[in-house]
């Protein structure tokens, strides 16, 4: 049986029953489309609200938020917006405005994928500083500040996930690696070679 998107001479068992497209071609041709990349994300936020067996169950479900939005309706009221950020080349992902209350009409919005990592990674980021209530002086300046990436450089991970800072803030951690280059010779050899190359 030959599909007619791809031509393939596929068997029968590759193609829904009544239908002339393979269920490849199909899958492809539905990924076009908006509301298949809508019902995913919303598939996504119900896991993560209802599946234990998810990774992300201990941070929503467990917690409490609850997913109750409805597709259909999701789907009427985002599509336009949804489309045009793909075709811009962006990735849209649902988040909600307030991350401490559930998944509701009221409580959601459109954003970039990248953007809502990041707000993600900074929420949890306050909320561990907020539970620990953790700063610390920098080495060199002796000024107070939070122990964030926005502060300091982070130098590796505990075994809870959460970030080890190094000594110094970012302004100082600076200035530090600025001296030891120039005290080993590096913008020297730096200077040397791009006069050697022209």
């Amino acid at each position: 049986m030959i599909c007619r998107i791809c031509q393939n001479d596929l068997p029968e068992t590759k193609f829904n029953p009544g239908a002339k497209t393979c269920r490849k071609c199909m899958v492809e041709k539905a990924k076009l489309r908006p509301e298949y990349h809508m019902k995913k994300a919303l598939n996504n936020a119900k896991y993560r609200c209802e599946n234990p067996n998810t990774d992300s169950y201990a941070r929503y479900g467990a917690k409490g938020i609850k997913y109750q939005i409805d597709p259909d309706e999701f789907c009427e009221i985002f599509r336009d917006k949804w489309k045009a950020m793909m075709d811009a080349g962006q990735r849209p992902s649902i988040d909600r405005i307030d991350p401490s209350k559930d998944y509701v009409m009221d409580n959601i919005r459109i954003v970039e994928h990248k953007d809502n990592i990041r707000e993600g990674n900074l929420n949890m980021q306050i909320a561990w500083l907020k539970k620990r209530k953790i700063s610390k002086p920098c080495k060199d300046c002796q000024k107070v500040f939070p122990c964030t990436r926005e502060h300091f450089h982070p130098k590796g991970k505990r075994k809870d996930g959460s970030p080890i800072f190094g000594p110094r803030c970012k302004a100082c951690h600076r200035a530090y690696m600025n001296k030891r280059a120039k005290e080993r010779g590096y913008w020297d050899r730096r200077d040397r070679t791009k006069r050697e190359r022209r």
